[in-house]
């Protein structure tokens, strides 16, 4: 396939990549020193990003630490740690 660098795989078979998910990915490699702002939440809870790279993805709180948030991207189903300033 012409533009081909690597095929994907999960679990041992290749794997489908959306567009806009390859977007979302590019935006989020391209973001520097990105900010945000917390409001009140918990592990558990069920967010909604509305500013930066994942603008517009939903997301499950998993852990927070006094620097840390982790939260699992919904419709990526991808698991990314944001730094607390």
């Amino acid at each position: 396939m012409a533009n081909v660098v690597r095929y994907l795989f999960w679990l041992g078979k290749p794997a489908i990549v959306r567009d806009n998910e390859i977007t979302i990915m590019q935006n989020w490699l391209v973001a520097q020193n990105t900010t945000f702002t917390v409001e009140s939440i918990q592990p558990g809870d069920r967010i909604a990003i509305k500013t930066g790279p994942f603008k517009g993805e939903k997301g499950l709180v998993k852990e927070i630490s006094k620097n840390r948030i982790q939260l699992l991207l919904l419709d990526l189903e991808m698991k990314i740690t944001l730094n607390r300033a």
